[in-house]
């Protein structure tokens, strides 16, 4: 059983040898993936980089658009 919604075969950079979830799947069993797997979570930072209420984050386009502010700013 998947712990993936569905299956994640494409590879990204150039140089990865694995997929998304075959370098999670890797991590899980202890073994070396291809580069360490990194999924930066923005959720709560967004709110206080941009000054936003946690309710505000509620709101697609308030969450979405300071996410965008955070990325061109970093």
């Amino acid at each position: 059983m998947s712990v993936f919604h569905a299956p994640i075969t494409r590879k990204i950079h150039g140089n990865d040898t694995m997929t998304s979830e075959e370098r999670i799947r890797a991590c899980i069993n202890l073994q070396r993936p291809d580069r360490v797997p990194v999924a930066p979570l923005f959720y709560y930072f967004n709110a206080f980089y941009n000054g936003m209420s946690y309710a505000d984050l509620m709101d697609p386009a308030k969450y979405i658009d300071g996410l965008m502010r955070v990325f061109d700013d970093l």
